[in-house]
């Protein structure tokens, strides 16, 4: 399967995509969390997007944002990061949760070395800010957390 240009085992991409609409949900009207508004399996809407928060939409069109999303993300993060395979889609799927913003500002740095040289230590303190991430309201968050643990087994696996 492609996404864009970027070659993926479609088994792995279904994967994720199964992932996120059981992690996000469905809501096919907009909703309101941290002043930001989401609709269908947690999409953020745009600046240009504002008409969505007064209407509702279907599930083919919650489909079509979520694969427009991923989408996005997983061409960026290939280029940014080089990554692909098992790599790529758990970097997706937590750019997806937290945001591109989010990802570069709190991991990019420890995977760029994780990247670079591959070695057991950035390895393991990779997997260390990773898990990190699981915190909602200053506290650890039990769904976030199995959220991470899910990644970090993904991106690590053979």
């Amino acid at each position: 399967m492609y996404v864009n240009t970027i070659a993926i085992d479609y088994s792995l991409y279904d994967v994720m995509m199964s992932n996120i609409k059981s992690r996000e949900g469905l809501s096919l009207k907009a909703y309101e969390q941290g002043g930001k508004y989401y609709i269908g399996y947690g999409h953020q809407i745009r600046r240009t997007e504002q008409y969505l928060r007064d209407t509702s939409i279907t599930i083919e069109y919650a489909e079509q944002l979520l694969q427009k999303d991923v989408s996005d993300i997983m061409l960026y993060v290939n280029d940014r990061y080089k990554l692909v395979g098992n790599k790529l889609i758990a970097v997706t799927m937590l750019a997806y949760n937290i945001g591109i913003g989010k990802l570069n500002n709190y991991i990019g740095d420890v995977l760029e070395a994780y990247i670079a040289d591959g070695c057991d230590y950035n390895g393991e303190k990779l997997r260390r800010f990773w898990l990190s991430l699981c915190h909602y309201n200053n506290s650890v968050n039990k769904e976030l957390k199995e959220r991470r643990e899910e990644e970090v087994g993904i991106f690590f696996a053979n």
